[in-house]
């Protein structure tokens, strides 16, 4: 039946035109040509409806074929994104040494977990400590010419500036025993955090400086997500905003947080900008670098209507869905025109086309044709 309706047709529309045609008349002749193409395919399947009917003896036949509906009615309805990111230590440092010095004693080992303040690494402080069993030394004959001269000035003996030199002399020395003191504290690297010594890089007998890495220390109690979203959701994503977080290594589990910081600025590379997330690891579970997939909602309405994406048919005049209607006291199919918005992994958004009440084909809408008696059988 197609093949003898639209093969005259389109043989009729390709003899019409001139041999040559400006670019507005072709675009015009298309338009016409796609028109009619709707229109014949429309009468097609008025036609295949009637010679179903008139062909089938069954009793299937006689009371239509069988067909699930769904009554459409408001529902709410939410769309999700989703973009990929990566783990990474919220605390995390490379622990190299203030002052230069020779390794004098390790006292961690890797994969060992410390507290905060713990001492991980000694550095050879017999020089310091010489110089400072001379410092206070010194400073214990200044301390006595001072209190001697400072009586002797309360007594009018002696002169101002004895005194002055005394007095100076004691507390120059005070200050150098502080800062010679502060320089021995130096010598113990200790944790910054609590974490896991996840790496050692020198070893005892090995020269340390500043700068120079000798100990990389993680903490996993708490971890930051980072991920690169597109800027077509840009408008969509704040701070603060709820978000959801899983990760392929792990796929039972499940984070929900919020979002603690939005960049201020779009790749032109890749046209994304940055989010970062924070999350509590207590079972540590999570490490650094691992994949996470995160998810946040860019939709939501409470008063949508959406129909299963497998019932929305296209053809040359667009998409469509199936109605069952009441006409003469029969269930027929009604073919309709919609307009839809977004899908998640099962539903399509109808913004158009559709209301309230009406019922959709859900189940044989394959098999419904314009017209065709319908038995609906939930």
């Amino acid at each position: 039946m197609k093949r003898k309706l639209l093969i005259p047709a389109l043989a009729l529309m390709a003899g019409c035109g001139p041999a040559e045609l400006s670019p507005e008349q072709i675009r015009e002749q298309i338009a016409t040509y796609r028109e009619q193409i709707a229109q014949l395919e429309s009468q097609i399947e008025t036609l295949d409806a009637q010679l179903h009917a008139a062909d089938s003896s069954g009793a299937a036949t006689a009371g239509g074929i069988g067909v699930e509906v769904m009554e459409l009615r408001p529902e709410v309805f939410r769309h999700f994104f989703e973009s990929n990111g990566a783990v990474k230590a919220t605390q995390s440092a490379f622990i190299s040494p203030e002052m230069n010095g020779q390794i004098k004693a390790v006292h961690v080992v890797e994969g060992q977990r410390v507290a905060q303040g713990q001492l991980l690494i000694s550095l050879n402080d017999n020089v310091l400590r010489g110089s400072l069993a001379e410092l206070r030394t010194s400073l214990v004959l200044a301390d006595t010419l001072f209190r001697k001269q400072e009586s002797l000035w309360r007594q009018n003996i002696g002169s101002e500036l004895q005194y002055l030199e005394a007095k100076n002399r004691k507390e120059a020395l005070e200050k150098s025993l502080e800062t010679l003191q502060a320089q021995l504290e130096l010598t113990q690297i200790r944790a910054p955090f609590s974490g896991v010594v996840d790496d050692i890089a020198l070893q005892k007998g090995e020269m340390a400086s500043p700068g120079m890495q000798v100990i990389r220390l993680v903490g996993l109690a708490q971890m930051t997500i980072e991920a690169e979203i597109s800027e077509n959701y840009l408008p969509f994503v704040q701070t603060g905003d709820s978000i959801w977080i899983s990760f392929p290594t792990y796929p039972d589990l499940l984070v929900g947080t919020t979002i603690q910081r939005t960049g201020q600025y779009i790749n032109p590379d890749n046209r994304t900008f940055q989010v970062e997330m924070k999350v509590n690891n207590p079972d540590e579970r999570l490490k650094p670098n691992i994949v996470a997939v995160v998810r946040a909602e860019d939709f939501h309405s409470d008063q949508a209507l959406f129909v299963p994406s497998t019932v929305i048919g296209k053809d040359a005049s667009g998409l469509f869905v199936y109605l069952a209607v009441e006409e003469a006291g029969q269930t027929i199919a009604k073919k309709r025109y919609v307009q839809t918005g977004l899908s998640d992994a099962n539903n399509t958004l109808i913004t158009s086309g559709l209301a309230a009440g009406e019922r959709v084909i859900v189940k044989g809408s394959n098999l419904a044709k314009q017209g065709m008696r319908l038995n609906v059988i939930n």
